[in-house]
């Protein structure tokens, strides 16, 4: 069933503020000022606090408008001086931390997560017949080659990762290596 009904010029439903109108207000309220984290200082002045909420603002609207790269930069922006805030996006929040504190990210876009949750390769016994490393040099540069292989596949460079697993069982190295396990062993 059609049904339709007319309205006077500007009435009827209508959008305000952007292709989502209120309904982006409701569904994404502002950030709140949670407390500060320990060691932390308070904005030197209101001009400081406004400039940082104004980029907090910023920040939002390229998350709303899917311009994340944009997001991304400010984010890393106020994490730095003179703003030191960390922002959290699940909770709305955000919070002044200490130089150098809060939760950030290192080495790459997961941080220290992807060191908890993939601990370094350690070694087994090695098979049968499998003669050892000739000295320490050989091995440390072994290990070096399984650390950068790790580092490869953490940052999902597949085609490096394979290409240093096929260096790796080649000579002097003879190393086969689990990736379930995290285990590589002499073979």
């Amino acid at each position: 069933d059609r049904t339709y009904r007319r309205v006077a010029p500007g009435g009827g439903p209508r959008r305000s503020d952007g292709p989502r109108g209120d309904r982006e207000r409701e569904r994404f309220p502002p950030y709140s000022r949670m407390e500060d984290e320990p060691g932390a200082t308070d904005f030197p002045d209101d001009a400081a606090r406004e400039a940082t909420e104004a980029l907090i603002e910023e920040r939002a609207n390229a998350r709303t408008s899917r311009n994340y790269e944009r997001a991304d930069q400010l984010r890393d922006e106020l994490r730095r001086a003179p703003h030191f805030v960390f922002i959290s996006d699940k909770d709305r929040t955000y919070r002044r931390v200490a130089p150098g504190g809060g939760p950030r990210r290192s080495d790459g876009p997961r941080g220290d997560r992807e060191r908890e949750r993939f601990p370094p390769y350690s070694r087994m016994e090695d098979e049968p017949g499998a003669t050892d490393f000739p000295d320490d040099a050989a091995r440390e540069a072994t290990e070096a080659l399984i650390e950068e292989r790790a580092n490869a596949r953490t940052s999902r460079n597949y085609e490096r990762a394979d290409q240093l697993r096929d260096e790796l069982r080649r000579a002097p190295h003879f190393v086969f290596i689990s990736d379930k396990d995290r285990t590589y062993r002499r073979v």
